[in-house]
C-alpha cells in the first residue's frame, strides 16, 4: 500500500505534483498553490495553521520535508515549499500532497528555500476533444504504435496517457484506497521522425501528472510544431516506485486541410 499514512493520522486526499530539473541535484522546491485549486485548498481541516498537509516522495510513502510560506491561505492558496529534493538530470518527479486528515499535527520542517526550483501541482484532466492514449501493454510482434494522434502544423498540443493499466494495485484496500504502484519519474518524451529526436516539437519541462479521483493515473505531454504531411512516433518513457521502465508509443501526423 502506498497511500501516505503515519501512527496517528489517516490522509483521506492527495495531489500529484511534479519537477523538473536539468541536472541530477538535491535543490529545494516551491509549489504555488493557486487560489483555484479548490480540491486540496477546500478539503483542508486546519484552515488556520494548515497542519494537516503531508508532502511524500514518489513512492507515495516516504515524507519530505516542507514548510509552508508565509502569507499561505484557503481563500488565497500560496506556496509550500520543500527542502532538499533529490532529482535525476533531465527528468521530470513526481511527489504528492495528502491532505484531509480528521486529526492533524504540525509537521512542518522551518528552513529558508535556496534558489529553489518551481515545481507544479495538477488537477485537471482531459478535455472532450483532447487526445487521451489508455495505455495497455504492446502488442508482441507488432512494429507500429496502436494509437494515433492528429494536429495542425501550427498547434501546441497536450497529449494525455492513462498509465493506470500498467501500475499494480494494492492486493488490499486501506483507508479506502488501492494505491499500490507508483509513476516515480517521466525519465524522456520523444518526437521522432524516421527515428531522429525532433527536439523542438515538445517539452519536458510542460509534463505534468494527475492522479484522479477514481484513482487513475494520468500523464499530460506537450506537442508543438511539425511539419505538414510527416507522420510522427511519440514517445513517453517513464518509471515506477516497483522499479519497472515503460515505454508507450503513438502514431503522430501532422496534416495542416488544404484550402
Amino acid at each position: 500500500m502506498t497511500w501516505y499514512d503515519d501512527a496517528s493520522h489517516a490522509y483521506r486526499k492527495r495531489l500529484a505534483f511534479t519537477v523538473h530539473h536539468t541536472a541530477t541535484a538535491s535543490k529545494d522546491v516551491n509549489i504555488t498553490i493557486p487560489a483555484y485549486l479548490d480540491y486540496l485548498l477546500e478539503n483542508l481541516q486546519d484552515s488556520s495553521t494548515y497542519t494537516d498537509i503531508r508532502v511524500a516522495g514518489s513512492d507515495g510513502t516516504t515524507a519530505q520535508a516542507y514548510d509552508i510560506q508565509s502569507g499561505f491561505s484557503i481563500a488565497a492558496g500560496g506556496v509550500i515549499e520543500l527542502q532538499s529534493v533529490s532529482l535525476v538530470a533531465d527528468t521530470v518527479k513526481v511527489l504528492w500532497f495528502y491532505f484531509d486528515a480528521p486529526t492533524y499535527s504540525d509537521g512542518q520542517t522551518t528552513f529558508s528555500p535556496s534558489s529553489p526550483l518551481t515545481g507544479y501541482a495538477y488537477d485537471l484532466r482531459p478535455g472532450a476533444a483532447d487526445p487521451l492514449i489508455v495505455v495497455t501493454p504492446p502488442v508482441p510482434g507488432r512494429s507500429k504504435p496502436r494509437a494515433v494522434i492528429g494536429k495542425h502544423s501550427g498547434e501546441t498540443i497536450f497529449v494525455w496517457w492513462d498509465v493506470s493499466a500498467l501500475l499494480a494495485p494494492a492486493a488490499h484496500e486501506s483507508h479506502g484506497h488501492r494505491a499500490g504502484e507508483e509513476v516515480s519519474a517521466i525519465t524522456q518524451t520523444y518526437v521522432l521522425a524516421s527515428a531522429s529526436d525532433v527536439t523542438a516539437m515538445y517539452d519536458m519541462a510542460e509534463v505534468r501528472v494527475s492522479y484522479t479521483a477514481d484513482g487513475r493515473t494520468l500523464i499530460r505531454t506537450h506537442i508543438t510544431g511539425g511539419t505538414s504531411g510527416t507522420d510522427y512516433t511519440h514517445e513517453l518513457h517513464f518509471t515506477t516506485s516497483e522499479g519497472r521502465t515503460h515505454v508507450a508509443s503513438a502514431l503522430l501526423k501532422v496534416l495542416d486541410p488544404a484550402e
